[in-house]
């Protein structure tokens, strides 16, 4: 996310600073969409910090994120084996896709394991030799796989209160 700064100081003994690489992408994709509150400022959460994170809302973040790992963690192994996709940014996919944003799983190459097949089998064009395997073995991609799991988790609501801000 070119230009976008997560508002979170070095060290901290809030909550947010013990998540895993994998919340901590996803709590910045949740600052970059402005949690998707409905406020006309842009950058209202940045602006707060993550310590203005209730503790709730860590522990909630914790557990969904920690829920989606646990469930998927052979698709999740296949993606970073790519040695080109990272935690951080499959937590940020998570975000994106769960909360419908027009980005996620499904729109990164590194996910898309039908090049390879691709690659394999001559780089075929309809009707041209390997096509009919190709069509045949490629299915859904792994990137198209995570995003059906993200979407079972349902979207998010986040919501600023009092100062502090509240994800259920």
């Amino acid at each position: 996310m070119p230009q976008f700064q997560l508002n979170a100081a070095a060290r901290g003994q809030h909550p947010y600073y013990a998540l895993d690489d994998f919340a901590k992408g996803y709590v910045e994709a949740l600052f970059f969409t402005s949690g998707d509150t409905g406020d006309e400022r842009e950058d209202r959460l940045n602006e707060m910090g993550v310590e203005r994170l209730t503790r709730a809302s860590v522990a909630k973040i914790k557990e969904d994120c920690a829920a989606f790992q646990a469930e998927h963690a052979g698709l999740l192994t296949l993606a970073y084996a790519t040695g080109e996709y990272t935690p951080e940014q499959a937590g940020r996919d998570f975000w994106f896709t769960r909360q419908e944003h027009g980005t996620g799983f499904w729109d990164r190459k590194q996910l898309d394991d039908s090049r390879a097949l691709w690659r394999k089998l001559g780089s075929p064009c309809i009707g041209e030799p390997g096509w009919d395997e190709y069509a045949r073995r490629k299915g859904p991609t792994l990137g198209d796989k995570l995003s059906k799991a993200a979407k079972v988790f349902g979207d998010c609501h986040v919501e600023t209160w009092r100062g502090w801000i509240h994800v259920r």
